[in-house]
């Protein structure tokens, strides 16, 4: 029976939990390859590209795959968000109320 979140005795181990997100995150690296994706320094194992109209963002932070999207030149930028984003996935993994903001 495979496993799903409903069915498990506590957290999943690391490697098993990180494993599925590692992999879609190769599968966009080779997707968006048309688009020069870049390391962006943000998460763990972060892809960054822009296309015409938005910069997209796709990190693992942890066992959970996140994906922001801005506009290139918008206020706060897509990368401010996706700090933010990685902050509070961080604390929530951890089991910690998330506070962290843009600003």
């Amino acid at each position: 029976m495979p496993r799903s979140p409903g069915t498990l005795d506590g957290p999943a181990p690391k490697a098993e939990a990180v494993s599925p997100v590692e992999e879609n995150l190769t599968l966009y690296r080779k997707l968006y390859d048309c688009y020069n994706p870049k390391n962006a320094g943000i998460g763990d194992s972060p892809i960054v590209f822009t296309t015409e109209r938005f910069t997209h963002i796709i990190m693992r932070v942890g066992p959970v795959e996140v994906a922001v999207n801005g506009v290139p030149d918008g206020r706060p930028t897509a990368e401010e968000w996706a700090r933010v984003m990685a902050e509070r996935v961080r604390a929530a993994v951890d089991g910690k109320k998330p506070t962290a903001r843009v600003g």
